[in-house]
């Protein structure tokens, strides 16, 4: 904060007008006093340090060393890698080596774009005679690999400087004789770089008209609400199968413990080579563009005690999650104040339907007002236990440890109190730790056609909207855009409200038992859609020719000449390899399921089977992949 707070006296009328929060207020206030009056500002014992860089670097040589590979060995090493690079102390040599080996990795799999970064970073570093060597031999031969022009003209440059590096002869005999072999494969191309094909050129177009009240969403859907359902999706008009629904940037982006390593902290996505934070092991970035967009939004003061607040829970860690997002939406509304101010007027509006629209009428999606509307959860009791005084701690934590509110606030935990923007901020995050469980999304990333990864959660206020059903009629496509896509996967006829599936519940793929358990354990809630309450089977769906006979089948084909050879190719096919696009398959497979879903189901084998070639096809398209090489 630009300017440091005001001690506020007890008989402020302030708190009486911000009734909004008051419980919140209450909570923060009693959490604070279970801080010991004798606690300090502490300093964190998780910095950087050469020996854990160390230790991780050899973890990571030992896998690399073994006799053989996958894309799962692959993955592990390069989260090795990339922890060692972290915890290497700024501009150390532990840290150009760090680079090294991951770069030494990202050659091995064929990533050379990213190999030449980690060894120009690494060769910026280093003192060390022996890494140069290694690192100008790698640079020169992803350049051949590349089929860069410069490839050349680097390994002359590398003969060059060998010759003044301070190498036993024999080791300096051999980078010498391994760049003449690179300069000589220029002029052969004998490399190819590893390119995985994940579809053709060919584009689905994600054209749709946006409406003017919700822009990221089309204007054959609107949001209405009632008290069964609360706020919900509807269509105004009959929607066909794969019509495009929303296409809705991601708000918010947290990453799981286990793949924060290879996770942009500011934009969450995949990065084969991140660099990281100059101060504390927690933060990786994808680029120098990143990182200082990440200290200005929220890092700044979260970085200095992320080590205090990491241990405090588990799983998606609830309370970084939840102090990254307030900081986040403190820096987007200009001050604690003005996000106090934003969420009064939101508590303000009594239309349901409207909460979260600005003063011009309009849901933004991407605002932090939107997120703050969502309804929050306060049904799961030990989590509700646990948040008032995990909030108070990184409450006291920031204030005691940072400059966030103007300076380091050298007093009791209880004292805070005497400070209006430090319990307002405290109230706030109480608000975020209780939003956050039934707003965010797990967010998915498409390993090949089977696997799927879990980096984190992510939060997009639109698609939050939509409520459950075992039998979504429609999905969600994680894209490489950092948005989520949304399809028709069903007809939608108008005034029918839209419904998604949480979290692997479709009643195709879990039994009725297991669906129930995750969602009551999960989202607090019993389902009775329609697979619920009729205990439809999960295990087969019947045959088109079992519904309507072979007299119905000969008519169907009348209508759908196509339909037979699209049945045989994939029931043939075991991969579904023809799922592929191109206009006319596409153009095809979308009339097909319209026919069908009017003529006879969209309940049988048939039907199930060509909608996911649809989803096959937009998650080839538009799907955010992470392939990492199974072989090398």
């Amino acid at each position: 904060m630009a300017q440091e707070v005001e001690q506020i006296s007890n008989n402020d009328d302030s708190n009486q007008i911000f009734e909004p929060l008051a419980v919140e207020k209450a909570l923060i206030r009693e959490a604070l006093l279970l801080i010991p009056r004798s606690a300090t500002a502490i300093e964190a014992n998780r910095k950087k340090n050469a020996a854990d860089s160390i230790k991780y670097r050899r973890k990571g040589n030992e896998l690399y060393s073994s006799d053989s590979h996958s894309s799962q060995k692959h993955t592990e090493i390069l989260n090795l890698y990339s922890r060692s690079m972290a915890l290497a102390p700024t501009d150390s040599e532990e840290l150009a080596f760090a680079y090294g080996n991951r770069a030494a990795l990202l050659c091995h799999i064929k990533k050379y774009e990213e190999c030449i970064k980690d060894c120009e970073r690494a060769l910026d570093i280093t003192v060390s005679d022996y890494l140069e060597a290694k690192l100008l031999c790698r640079k020169a031969e992803c350049l051949a690999a590349l089929n860069e022009k410069m490839a050349k003209y680097v390994c002359e440059e590398a003969l060059k400087l060998l010759k003044q590096l301070t190498l036993d002869k024999g080791l300096k005999s051999h980078y010498i004789e391994k760049l003449n072999n690179i300069k000589n494969s220029c002029l052969n191309n004998e490399f190819k770089e590893n390119k995985v094909d994940i579809g053709e050129e060919q584009k689905i177009p994600l054209d749709f008209t946006r409406q003017k009240e919700v822009p990221c969403a089309s204007e054959a859907v609107t949001i209405k609400y009632n008290k069964e359902w609360g706020r919900h999706i509807v269509a105004t008009q009959d929607i066909e199968p794969g019509e495009i629904i929303a296409v809705e940037k991601n708000y918010y982006r947290f990453t799981f413990t286990q793949q924060m390593y290879c996770h942009c902290s500011n934009c969450g996505k995949f990065t084969w080579s991140s660099i990281p934070c100059k101060l504390c092991i927690y933060g990786v970035y994808c680029s120098e563009e990143c990182r200082t967009e990440a200290w200005e939004k929220f890092h700044k003061f979260e970085c200095e005690i992320y080590p205090l607040l990491w241990d405090i829970d588990t799983d998606i860690k609830a309370t970084p999650c939840s102090l990254r997002f307030l900081l986040k939406a403190i820096h987007e509304v200009g001050g604690v104040q003005q996000l106090r101010k934003a969420y009064l007027d939101l508590e303000k509006n009594k239309d349901h339907r409207t909460k979260g629209f600005s003063a011009d009428g309009v849901f933004h999606s991407d605002r932090c007002t939107s997120v703050l509307s969502l309804t929050d959860c306060r049904v799961d009791l030990d989590y509700i236990a646990s948040v008032p005084l995990n909030a108070a701690v990184a409450l006291y934590y920031l204030a005691s440890n940072t400059t966030f509110f103007g300076k380091k606030l050298g007093v009791s935990a209880i004292e805070l109190l005497n400070f209006e923007e430090v319990w307002v901020f405290g109230a706030l995050l109480i608000k975020i730790f209780y939003l956050f469980p039934c707003s965010y999304t797990m967010h998915f990333t498409y390993n090949n056609e089977i696997e799927v990864s879990q980096p984190g959660i992510i939060v997009n206020p639109f698609c939050s909207l939509f409520n459950h059903s075992c039998d979504p009629n429609v999905n969600f496509i994680y894209s490489k855009n950092n948005e989520i896509i949304v399809y028709a996967r069903y007809p939608i006829k108008k005034g029918e409200q839209l419904f998604h599936s949480y979290y692997l519940t479709n009643f195709l793929e879990t039994p009725k038992n297991e669906r129930q358990a995750f969602l009551l354990d999960v989202y607090h809630f019993k389902c009775n859609c329609q697979p619920c309450k009729e205990n439809w089977s999960d295990i087969c769906l019947p045959k088109l020719e079992d519904m309507i006979g072979v007299f119905g089948i000969t008519d169907l084909l009348i209508k759908v000449p196509s339909l037979e050879t699209l049945r045989q190719n994939l029931f043939i096919a075991e991969k579904m390899q023809w799922y592929r696009y191109s206009p006319e398959s596409w153009k095809t497979l979308k009339s097909t399921l319209s026919v069908m879903a009017a003529t006879v189901s969209v309940h049988c084998e048939e039907y199930a089977l060509f909608e996911q070639c649809m989803y096959r096809a937009y998650r080839e398209l538009f799907g955010y992949w992470v392939v990492i090489p199974d072989t090398c």
